[in-house]
Order: C-alpha cells, then sequence, then structure tokens
C-alpha cells in the first residue's frame, strides 16, 4: 500500500500493524515535512505550537484529522515535544542565590506566559498576539540568543568580582 496525504487512515489501519518500524518512521518524516517542511515541528508558529501543547491539534491537521499523516503527524508531536523542552532546559541559565531572593514575592508565571513575555520583550513586539506568528524556531533560536548574552555578562561580573 502506498501512503500519502490523502491516504484515509481508516483505509490504512488493518495494514498498520504489519508495517515494519522503518516504513513507521519514513511516514511520520514525509506526514511532518508534508505540513511543516524540512524543519518539522520548529517551523510551528506559537499559538497552534501552545495549543498542540494543550492537546488542541486541529492546527497540524491537513485533511481534518482523518489522513494517516494527520494521525502519524500528532503521534510524532510528544517526543519531539521532549527533545524540544530538553533543548529549552538547557537554554535555561539557573538563577543565583541572590536572583532566587530578588524573586520572591513576584507572581508565578506558566509556560505560555513565559513564551509570551520573552518573545514579546525580546522581538520587539507590540502586542501579545504578535507572538502567535512567531514560530518555535524563532522562539528557540532568541532563547539560544538570551542564554549566551546572560552567561557572557554573569561571567564577565565574575571575573570582575575576583578582581
Amino acid at each position: 500500500m502506498i501512503v500519502t496525504r490523502e491516504t484515509a487512515y481508516e483505509d490504512f489501519a488493518p495494514y498498520e500493524p504489519h508495517v515494519n518500524l522503518e516504513d513507521r518512521a519514513k511516514i511520520t518524516k514525509a506526514a511532518i515535512a508534508d505540513k511543516f517542511g524540512d524543519n518539522g515541528f520548529y517551523m510551528l508558529d506559537i499559538g497552534t505550537f501552545l495549543a498542540a501543547v494543550h492537546g488542541d491539534f486541529d492546527g497540524m491537521f491537513s485533511n481534518g484529522g482523518l489522513s494517516v499523516f494527520d494521525i502519524y503527524r500528532i503521534k510524532a508531536f510528544p517526543d519531539w515535544l521532549k527533545e524540544f523542552t530538553e533543548a529549552l532546559e538547557r537554554l535555561t541559565l539557573k538563577p543565583t542565590a541572590k536572583q532566587l531572593q530578588a524573586q520572591q514575592g513576584c507572581a508565578k508565571v506558566t509556560f505560555d506566559e513565559s513564551v509570551f513575555i520573552f518573545c514579546r520583550q525580546y522581538f520587539g513586539l507590540h502586542s501579545f498576539d504578535e507572538v502567535l506568528r512567531l514560530t518555535v524556531s524563532d522562539y528557540l533560536m532568541a532563547k539560544k540568543d538570551d542564554f549566551n548574552r546572560q552567561l557572557i555578562e554573569r561571567n564577565t561580573a565574575n571575573q570582575m568580582l575576583k578582581k
């Protein structure tokens, strides 16, 4: 059976148990590239990404959620999200004891809010709605740049204190 973007999942389902892991990976890769290009989920806009994080995959469907590509895209999202989350954790400086002390009493910020606040500030946007049009790739690159800038500033400050 040849699987394309139009192949209905209900037509494919009886054959799925017999599809080997290599072919499943090929279908997954094709499904993601078909919707988002070679950079895959990194090309999701922030709005669609945050919706998917909360279980709303409508923005990731091409055929109303009924094609093999739609289903395989959704099945692949949790693994990619784990990879993405690990990348974000590596790009987040752990606060110093003084910074933790200074943060006492601050309002808690959810993940979604942190994305909106960071992107609006980093990209100099006028509203939080403008953040929705950025891509996950934009966000990750900005986080990397911000991480490096903060690390250089912290290292410079530490060197000056040692002198």
